[in-house]
């Protein structure tokens, strides 16, 4: 049982990091399963006390009450804050709990990126109001690639208190979505009883045939939940006093959530593979392709449980990559070109299809029962 407050009956943040006795069978797994994870588990009080981490840790937060708190789980979970600098997570299952991984560096570096993304004011107006940016159609100084590497080197000097207000809000979305994540393989049935078994939001070892396309249907699964859960959490949070100057209404929310993904897929896919489409078998799609299936998702389930159409959810997953790349171009000189994202929606639709395909057979050998305390997700695949 979790750690509860008499008067509201609900679990105090502590309650839910992993409990300092079980620190070292979690680093044991880390450094066998998962060694891009490897460093210290971070104590409580130095996550809490620390400025650097409240953003990432209010995100943790609110996904383990929604997702946890208010679920039904069959062991206590866990989080702990592993002080690698990989851009990672990672969940597993052991004999009495299940603990979620992140790295301080998942956060530590979308924190400069976020933030001298949104220095583009014309980026704010977009997100706040919907106006979409002007594209002068330019021609890019840099790679989309090494943009976002100088981003990640400069563009936390380029900010000024609305950049840096705004990706605060936002770290805390993108660390929601990928606590969800991780959640969404536990409920989802995707753990298996071995103490080993663990999944990652971040690419995993080369796969080949069955193995690979197996994974990928869990991956993609985890990321219809994630996408799911994030955008009812953006919905709810809007009515907060913290976040109330966004004046959040059910568009300006699908063009946070999209807008987010974007950021977060965009950093996975900087400190990833440089050819992020090799013809090679992979656990985990691309992270760009993976954003490709979000908005797929989140159009077609939105659409289920609000009054918009599936086709005005996807233009605003549309208009809001768009916005985050002039953004990119404006600021870093880099702008991702037709033939790549021609490529990276082909791939897409491949392993979307594939997914399709496999999904029947695959679901199958799950147990889902887990995932009843969500009404929502029966609106997903």
């Amino acid at each position: 049982m979790h750690e509860t407050d008499a008067t509201t009956a609900i679990p105090s943040m502590e309650s839910y990091y992993l409990p300092q006795e079980l620190q070292g069978i979690v680093e044991s797994c880390i450094v066998q399963k998962r060694p891009a994870l490897a460093a210290p588990i971070l104590d409580f009080a130095s996550v809490i006390n620390d400025a650097f981490h409240q953003p990432a840790v209010t995100g943790i937060d609110l996904a383990m009450l929604d997702l946890v708190h208010q679920g039904s789980i069959d062991l206590p979970v866990y989080y702990c804050v592993s002080a690698a600098p990989a851009v990672n997570a990672m969940v597993a299952r052991f004999q009495s709990f299940y603990c979620i991984v992140i790295s301080e560096g998942l956060y530590g570096h979308i924190y400069p990126i976020a933030a001298g993304l949104l220095s583009h004011e014309p980026l704010r107006t977009f997100l706040a109001g919907g106006k979409e940016p002007h594209d002068d159609n330019g021609s890019p100084g840099r790679t989309r690639r090494d943009a976002f590497a100088w981003l990640h080197a400069h563009g936390a000097t380029a900010a000024g208190p609305e950049a840096l207000q705004l990706c605060r809000y936002y770290v805390e979305v993108i660390i929601y979505f990928v606590v969800a994540h991780e959640i969404g393989h536990i409920v989802g049935g995707h753990l298996g009883s071995r103490s080993l078994d663990a999944s990652l939001i971040t690419e995993a070892d080369a796969l080949t045939g069955e193995a690979a396309d197996g994974k990928r249907a869990l991956e993609i699964d985890a990321d219809m939940f994630a996408s799911l859960a994030t955008a009812m959490f953006i919905g709810r949070r809007g009515s907060s006093q913290l976040w109330s100057e966004l004046d959040i209404n059910p568009t300006t929310g699908m063009r946070l959530l999209f807008g987010a993904a974007y950021i977060l897929f965009s950093v996975m896919d900087l400190f990833g593979p440089e050819d992020a489409l090799a013809r090679r078998q992979k656990g985990h799609p691309a992270p760009l392709i993976r954003m490709h299936i979000l908005g797929l998702v989140v159009a077609n389930t939105v659409a289920q449980l609000s009054r918009f159409n599936r086709e005005s959810i996807w233009d605003q997953g549309v208009h809001a990559v768009r916005a985050v790349e002039i953004a990119l171009y404006e600021m870093a000189g880099g702008i991702m070109e037709d033939p790549q994202a021609l490529a990276y929606e082909e791939a897409a639709n491949v392993i979307w299809e594939e997914h399709i395909r496999r999904w029947p057979e695959v679901v199958t050998t799950l147990d889902r029962s887990r995932r009843s305390s969500y009404p929502w997700a029966a609106t997903l695949p």
